[in-house]
């Protein structure tokens, strides 16, 4: 059975799921399935689930097939590195004590500031892992907790880097002319995630309703 099942998974490692229990627990032939379909990783036995080898070897093609890890190495920092490699959104299919790890968020925002969406616990309401990902990121201001959406040095920070942040802000704040000014100043016709006009209108009319 094995050799004819190699010989299916070279072509399609699909065919894992149809492969015996024994074979789904066979490392070497279910590397070889990953290495045509890393989604195969859902058929693999439950202890090669947890083998760190067998999901490192699948996160680096395919950053999604790390929810069909086991839970103990959702949490593993290689692991999440390896698919944050792949793809900025892999933070999102990380396990929760990960999500809740100042050291590594800190290293992760500095890399991708808007992975602030996923911080967890007390996270969003840190005042330096919250500025290490505006200073990658001023659009990672939206994720922060509502307390520092209200504190000058922070949202001055957002704003320099990206003017629409100001739209995040605490009332008291958008209600300031220089926070107002300082996003028009910062507007910038070749920056590609907002209309220029469109929020240069915004400001205009959102610092008269403030005379």
């Amino acid at each position: 059975e094995k050799e004819w099942m190699l010989e299916v998974i070279q072509t399609d490692g699909d065919g894992l799921r149809c492969a015996s229990d024994e074979l789904r627990d066979d490392k070497d032939f279910v590397l070889k399935a990953l290495e045509q379909k890393p989604y195969a990783l859902k058929f693999a036995s439950e202890a090669l689930r947890a083998d760190k080898e067998v999901v490192l070897a699948a996160v680096k093609r395919m950053p999604f097939a790390l929810t069909l890890a086991s839970e103990e190495l959702r949490e593993d920092k290689d692991v999440m590195l390896a698919a944050l490699e792949q793809s900025r959104h892999a933070m999102a299919y990380g396990g929760g004590r990960l999500k809740r790890d100042k050291a590594f968020m800190l290293q992760v925002v500095r890399k991708n500031g808007l992975a602030l969406k996923h911080a967890r616990g007390a996270l969003p309401a840190d005042v330096e892992i919250v500025l290490e990902a505006i200073k990658q990121d001023g659009r990672a201001l939206e994720f922060a907790d509502e307390r520092l959406k209200g504190a000058h040095e922070v949202v001055v920070e957002a704003v320099k880097r990206h003017a629409p942040a100001w739209r995040h802000t605490s009332a008291k704040l958008r209600a300031e002319q220089d926070i107002l000014l300082l996003a028009a100043r910062n507007l910038r016709r070749d920056d590609e995630t907002y209309d220029f006009d469109e929020e240069l209108e915004a400001i205009t009319t959102e610092g008269i309703s403030k005379e």
